[in-house]
């Protein structure tokens, strides 16, 4: 077996992600915590974890990020992988959807959760 093919293998497995589990997550008061932070700019806006409402603060995002038009809650990340949360008023009538940016020049796969709630994950 080539020396190269056990690390490269474990490489790939590590860099996955995948929808996250929200059955424990409480997808209303995330929605309202988002429109707390009443984001206004067109361009891309990183909230500082100690600015973030104790709701988002309890799913334990690794990093919280939106513009006007919506909000990516990053749960997971490695390399250029990420899953996570997506809130946004704006696609609210859609139940799925791909080929969003979030801010990294990654276009990404959503899931409807609820209201205006998403998952996603872009690898």
């Amino acid at each position: 077996m080539n020396r190269y093919f056990v690390p490269a293998l474990l490489l790939l497995l590590t860099g996955c992600v995948e929808h996250p589990d929200t059955t424990a997550f409480n997808i209303p008061g995330i929605e309202q915590a988002v429109k707390s932070l009443d984001i206004e700019s067109e361009e891309v806006v990183v909230i500082p974890k100690e600015e973030l409402p104790e709701t988002l603060k309890e799913i334990n995002p690794e990093e919280v990020r939106g513009t006007k038009f919506g909000t990516f809650i990053i749960l997971q990340s490695s390399f250029n992988n990420e899953s996570g949360l997506f809130v946004s008023p704006y696609f609210g009538s859609m139940t799925s959807f791909g080929g969003v940016d979030g801010g990294n020049g990654f276009p990404g796969e959503f899931k409807k959760v609820e209201s205006h709630t998403f998952t996603f994950k872009r690898t």
